[in-house]
């Protein structure tokens, strides 16, 4: 049962991909047969994926596995197979043979909800099969009252009844004194169009299927676009003919008075008439629209692997796979400030075994991806990072606990005294932003750093005896001095800041300019180290906005004297510079870089390039950098390019502008490659950084 019931749900999960796809893309398109062909065999796919055997391809391990991740039956195949051990558990209950006979209550009570609920959908089928025969029934009756004649292979069933005509199979009914001659010989034709072309199997087709999928509400849709569609391919036959437009459409309005009709038939003045004559009355489309249909092949494809989520399993991995694995092998570490923990991360087949050291507990992880793995039935993601030498070196679990890797055994855990912790504690004034302090202070075991202009806290947990880290991932060094005081502290490995023994707060006073001196800070300003990143500045009251064009970020500052500015929000003093005429020529801001006025920059602009000369992008590029060599990768993606940054795994979208020349806005990062002899063998990154390609 449980067999069916996955087979089931995977034939409503296709059936409905499908009939989506032709709903959103093609219900609209005058390819008529074409349309036909997939809805039909959306159903005959429908019907046979669920049974088509699973492929263990390993070129697929990563595609597999993130459909399986996404596919909202993965869990329901899961529940089923619970379902049935909780079955096998109360079977054995029910036949203890130490237990009285069972009553009629007892009896029902050892019906599972799961046998219940098919036992009423077959009777509801078994229903709907029962009214299907009887329609059915009912046809046959009415063609065999009809006098009968046969032309051209059709039989031509004529009556007396207000009916409206149809044909089934090679029968055409017809009551011809409702109808002129005229009105007769198009109805004719198009009812010849059904009989010779076999539409009625189509219709009883969608009829069966429907039977089957009746919970499914997408089946009443999939059957009426059937229809309407084999009322399309008439139409258009009938057109071609030469039977004039309008006469037409009003023979089919004209036969709308008769309403009794039968379901199962290819009816002449089916519903759906304002879409028929809408349909009639449009411009055939071109053959270029017929590039939605290059969407069938992946789609079937997609189908597949949203049906059999569970095949990724058990895969034998590629060479290059099972090295990948093995490079996230090792201990890692982690401490709290007072003690260190340690644990251990091994492959096994295609997962990982991450063993706690300190109570020896395995979890089991599964790829997502390269470098993020999920815990098997518990919501615990991993997500490796490589360093600057493309070796893994820590692992961040839980999007918060930062581990470092380490290669050989755990060393002895850093154990700091109070005294030890509150050495640390203090104010700390940065170097180049006199405004602005942060507080160093002890919470139990821990340091927490505080922003004291916007009191935003982070924790940080200890790495060596003045190196800590933050759970954010921000790294601080406390600096010595001679006599072993602590004088200062290194954030980010940029930012410098002093131990001081008190918080002043430096307070700006806001002045008032005048609406001349503010109009004169407008405009453009570009950071003299690198081009592509621009601010727009622009006046607002008594203060001026900030503008970031690369990110839209936005910042007011307020004036503390005529060329001085300030933002509370960013602790940061922007002093604007004049040339000789008096006008505005450059701004410095208190982190010492230089930004020059300037006109107001060109928008990049995208260009197309086709998916060849995209490819020649692709693959493996080199810089050496601090003594080391890093690699970047470029692969092409539908309209740019996609650079995976292969010490981190941090990916960048980039759009083309040119022929050689690729931007990211959000970043303002261009990229420039270089070719010789006709290849591409360089790219220049930020106008400065030369990356030589490796493959």
């Amino acid at each position: 049962m449980e067999t069916l019931a996955i087979y089931w749900l995977k034939v409503n999960t296709v059936v409905s991909i499908l009939f989506l796809t032709y709903f959103l893309l093609l219900k609209n398109e005058k390819f008529f047969t074409l349309n036909r062909v997939f809805l039909i065999g959306s159903l005959v796919l429908a019907l046979l994926m669920p049974i088509l055997p699973a492929f263990n391809t390993p070129g697929l391990h990563q595609l597999q596995r993130g459909v399986t991740r996404l596919n909202p039956l993965h869990s329901l195949y899961s529940n089923f197979s619970i379902v049935s051990n909780t079955n096998i558990n109360n079977a054995s209950a029910v036949h203890d043979p130490h237990q009285a006979v069972s009553s009629p209550y007892n009896f029902i009570s050892a019906l599972t909800a799961k046998e219940i609920l098919f036992g009423l959908y077959a009777l509801v089928t078994l229903i709907l099969l029962i009214r299907f025969v009887f329609q059915l029934l009912h046809l046959f009756i009415l063609i065999r009252k009809t006098k009968t004649k046969v032309t051209d292979g059709i039989h031509y069933c004529e009556h007396d009844e207000e009916l409206s005509p149809f044909s089934f199979f090679h029968h055409l009914v017809i009551n011809k004194s409702q109808y002129n001659p005229e009105q007769l010989r198009q109805i004719v034709l198009h009812e010849k169009v059904h009989i010779k072309q076999f539409h009625t199997v189509d219709i009883l087709a969608a009829e069966i299927v429907h039977l089957l999928l009746w919970i499914n509400p997408i089946m009443i849709f999939f059957k009426q676009y059937v229809k309407i569609n084999l009322e399309y391919l008439a139409d258009e036959h009938v057109l071609d003919a030469g039977i004039d437009r309008k006469s037409y459409q009003f023979s089919i309005l004209q036969t709308c008075l008769h309403t009794e009709t039968y379901p199962l038939t290819n009816l002449f003045n089916s519903s759906k008439l304002k879409l028929r004559i809408k349909m009639m009355n449009s411009k055939r489309k071109s053959l270029a629209h017929l590039y939605k249909y290059t969407i069938v092949l992946p789609l079937i494809f997609a189908s597949y692997l949203v049906i059999h989520p569970g095949f990724a399993q058990g895969l034998s991995l590629t060479k290059n796979q099972q090295q990948q694995l093995k490079s996230l092998e090792g201990k890692y570490r982690m401490s709290n400030g007072t003690k260190a923990f340690f644990l251990q991360i091994t492959a096994k087949g295609n997962e990982l075994v991450l063993k706690q050291l300190w109570d020896n507990q395995e979890i089991i992880f599964e790829p997502q991806s390269e470098l993020e793995f999920k815990a098997k039935n518990q919501d615990f993601p991993i997500k490796f990072i490589k360093g600057k030498n493309g070796t893994i070196a820590q692992m961040l679990a839980f999007q918060r606990d930062l581990w470092d890797k380490i290669d050989a055994e755990p060393q002895e855990e850093i154990v700091f005294t109070q005294q030890q912790l509150n050495a640390f504690a203090g104010y700390y004034q940065y170097q180049n932003r006199k405004e602005a302090f942060a507080q160093i202070v002890v919470r139990g075991k821990n340091l927490v750093g505080i922003q004291l202009w916007d009191n935003k806290e982070f924790v940080f947990t200890a790495k060596s005896s003045l190196e800590f880290i933050s759970k954010e991932g921000i790294p601080i060094k406390f600096i010595k001095n001679a006599a072993g005081a602590i004088t200062q502290l290194l954030v980010l490995n940029r930012d410098w800041l002093d131990k001081v023994k008190e918080y002043k707060p430096i307070k700006k006073k806001e002045v008032e300019l005048t609406a001349q001196q503010l109009e004169i800070t407008e405009g453009y300003y570009f950071q003299q180290e690198n081009k592509e990143y621009c601010m727009q500045i622009t006046a607002k009251g008594n203060e001026i906005l900030v503008k970031q064009l690369w990110d839209d970020a936005e910042a007011n500052f307020f004036p503390v004297s005529e060329l001085e500015f300030f933002s509370k929000a960013s602790m940061l003093t922007f002093t604007f510079t004049k040339g000789e005429n008096g006008q505005i020529t450059q701004l410095t801001a208190r982190d010492g870089k230089l930004w020059t006025k300037g006109p107001k920059p060109r928008e990049k602009q995208m260009v197309a390039l086709s998916s060849e000369n995209l490819k020649a992008f692709e693959g493996k590029y080199s810089l050496p950098y601090e003594g080391n060599v890093v690699y970047m990768e470029v692969t092409p993606t539908e309209d740019g390019l996609l650079l995976k940054q292969l010490w981190d795994g941090a990916q960048i979208n980039f759009f083309p502008i040119s022929d050689l020349e690729f931007y990211n806005k959000k970043k303002a990062f261009p990229l420039k490659f270089i070719k010789k002899d006709g290849r591409v063998a360089q790219v220049e990154a930020y106008h400065k950084d030369l990356w030589s390609r490796v493959n």
